[in-house]
């Protein structure tokens, strides 16, 4: 077994990383990079075109109407997905793992009940995309771990317990 798979009670300060339960957590807004820059993009013009208000009142409605547009989700997001539970899942990795199904949902589509299995190049192209981003997620877990394991204190189980 890897290094980071074994059984063992990892604690940073008072809180184990067994003890962190895998909690459904909702998303009603989403900070991506392309969503801050449209939203940043839009506060340029309105500061270069003069619509700026005089007042901060006025500003302050104006600033949340555009964080209302940009970043809101039209429906909330659930996912147990969350920094505490994998802080090694960066945005590419979920990305990347839309792609995946992206590209599982093309090869499903392909199939008829001439080629019941769908097309195989559909396939070999989910199939090796997936497998790439296997590696990625595994080489982005031990990237986590020993860049934090210096920062961690480790307490081996003790046999029979």
């Amino acid at each position: 077994k890897q290094w980071y798979q074994r059984r063992v009670a990892i604690t940073a300060g008072n809180t184990t990383h067994a003890s962190i339960q895998k909690e459904a957590t909702t998303q009603f807004y989403d900070f991506s990079k392309s969503n801050t820059l449209l939203f940043v993009e839009e506060l340029e013009n309105i500061v270069n075109n003069n619509d700026c208000p005089p007042d901060f009142s006025s500003f302050l409605s104006i600033f949340h109407e555009k964080i209302e547009k940009h970043f809101k989700l039209s429906k909330p997001k659930t996912s147990k997905r969350n920094f505490k539970v994998n802080p090694w899942i960066t945005d590419g990795i979920i990305t990347s793992v839309n792609k995946k199904h992206d590209l599982y949902k093309t090869w499903k589509k392909s199939a008829s009940p001439q080629n019941a299995k769908g097309d195989p190049l559909a396939y070999q192209k989910y199939n090796n995309y997936r497998r790439s981003l296997k590696h990625a997620i595994t080489a982005a877990k031990k990237h986590y771990y020993g860049k934090h394991l210096t920062n961690i204190e480790v307490i081996p189980r003790k046999h029979g317990i």
